[in-house]
Formats: C-alpha cells, structure tokens, sequence
C-alpha cells in the first residue's frame, strides 16, 4: 500500500470544538478502515501544523478521497503528501 503524510492546522470551528479531538480521531480511523487503509499514526505538533497523521492507502485516489471527506466537517484544513520508505527512496536516488 502507498504512504500518506497529511499535515493539518485546524480552523476556527476545529478550535472551538477542541473537546471533539478524540472522537474525530477514531471517526477518522474508522473511515480510513472502511476505505482499505489504515492511519499509521496521529500527532499533534507545536508550531506551523497542529496535527501530523500518517496513513496507507490502496492509492492516491483513495487517499484523496479520504482527504476530502475528513475536509469538508470543517474542522481542519490540511495537505496530504505521497512518502516512501527510506529503502525505496534511498534506490531512486541511487538510480537517478
């Protein structure tokens, strides 16, 4: 499966709602479980983002999916980015 790494702040209405956090995050498990993936793991972080959650996905299409339907609860907003392993990473550069 591919590798997702979403960065996420949250809106005004994510802060407001801050007490939801635990929730939101196991209805996100949930959703990324009934699409075929699975989160990885959830941090919250200090600085620029306030969330870092890394996840599998059968594909870009399916973790694009799973990106706008956690977008549009209005909670966060967030960019997604495709990882590889550092193995694969480190044979693409030894190949380019």
């Amino acid at each position: 499966m591919a590798l997702y790494v979403t960065l996420a702040k949250y809106t005004q209405q994510g802060r407001q709602s801050i007490n939801g956090v635990p929730e939101r995050f196991q209805n996100a498990r949930s959703l990324v479980e009934s699409k075929g993936g699975k989160i990885i793991a959830l941090y919250g972080l200090l600085g620029e983002w306030d969330l870092m959650a890394i996840m599998e996905a059968p594909d870009e299409k399916t973790a694009m999916g799973i990106s706008m339907a956690i977008g549009k609860q209005g909670n966060i907003s967030a960019q997604t980015m495709t990882a590889v392993s550092e193995e694969d990473f480190a044979n693409l550069a030894r190949n380019a």
